[in-house]
């Protein structure tokens, strides 16, 4: 299939050899970049089967694309496919696309794949532009959804997953490679404790975890006390006084094979 994506793009955009800058100015010094965002998620320690979550694609530092490939593949034991936008163009997904920074990305155009492969895990997406000015700057591809359908129990290690960018092409107008690196991302699923409440997991909620969560009191995910593992009741990404609480009303419980 990348064959004939690659194929497709060229023959689309052999075709028209005058070419505009799109959108913002790029310094000549930067590589262009593909990646997610965010970056890093994290998921639990809470019960987080069923949760849905949103990351980015998106494309940094681009100047003069006319054609994009990528083929993105994800973790099917954890995660199960929800939903996606692919979006481009940016004349009709201009505003800014959550989780991305960025509005949409490129201009006219059309969709040459947009393909969801569910037993493997793998989302394929190609779009070319002709007669259409290039795009220059950065913007967002698609954004897609997941949830959660696993999670490590107790005994457990945390899992780690990362994002697989299975190929990534860039094309300028006369259908030439846009060099450019490609950044991953992962995503912690944290094991599912016994009790909610012990933060340290040494299987008794007692004054350290207390400690723990006083520490922690306050904090959102971007600040240097964060802990999310204190993070225990909503409202979620903020440890308040609902954490507090509900890590004091477990005080004193003690594991039990």
């Amino acid at each position: 299939m990348r064959g004939v994506t690659s194929l497709l793009i060229a023959a689309f955009l052999c075709s028209f050899l005058l070419v505009t800058p799109y959108y913002q100015v790029v310094r000549a010094d930067l590589t262009p970049l593909v990646r997610v965002i965010p970056e890093t998620m994290e998921l639990g320690p809470q019960d987080v089967i069923g949760q849905i979550f949103t990351v980015a694609i998106v494309i940094e530092d681009v100047a003069g694309l006319q054609g994009i490939s990528i083929e993105f593949a994800w973790n099917t034991t954890y995660l199960q496919y929800h939903s996606h936008t692919m979006t481009m163009p940016a004349d009709i997904y201009s505003s800014v696309q959550p989780p991305s920074p960025y509005a949409g990305i490129l201009t006219g155009g059309i969709w040459i794949c947009d393909t969801i492969d569910l037993p493997n895990g793998i989302y394929e997406v190609a779009y070319g532009t002709f007669g259409f000015p290039s795009f220059t700057g950065s913007g967002t591809v698609f954004v897609i959804s997941f949830r959660v359908i696993d999670q490590p129990q107790l005994g457990e290690e945390d899992v780690t997953l990362e994002w697989d960018f299975i190929s990534t092409e860039l094309a300028d107008s006369q259908a030439n490679s846009i060099s450019h690196q490609v950044r991953s991302g992962t995503v912690i699923i944290h094991t599912y404790p016994w009790n909610i409440a012990d933060i340290n997991q040494d299987l008794k909620v007692d004054i350290f975890d207390i400690i723990l969560a006083c520490e922690a009191y306050g904090s959102t995910p971007e600040e240097s006390n964060w802990n999310p593992l204190v993070d225990v009741a909503p409202l979620w990404n903020r440890i308040d006084i609902f954490d507090i609480v509900t890590i004091g009303y477990h005080y004193g419980e003690e594991y039990t094979p």
